[in-house]
């Protein structure tokens, strides 16, 4: 998935950490990102649109 693959990214190429995104229920990518934490003791929360 792209979202993921851009938080995965974010730090190494433009030293960015996400600490928030906005999304849909329908949505697995808070399930990801909570089973697979990009950033080490960052835990991402999700805005619902």
């Amino acid at each position: 998935d792209i979202i993921l693959e851009g938080f995965r990214l974010s730090l190494e190429m433009h030293r960015l950490i996400y600490v928030k995104y906005i999304g849909d229920g329908d949505s697995n990518v808070l399930k990801e990102l909570r089973d697979f934490p990009p950033y080490p003791n960052i835990v991402v929360e999700k805005i619902e649109c």
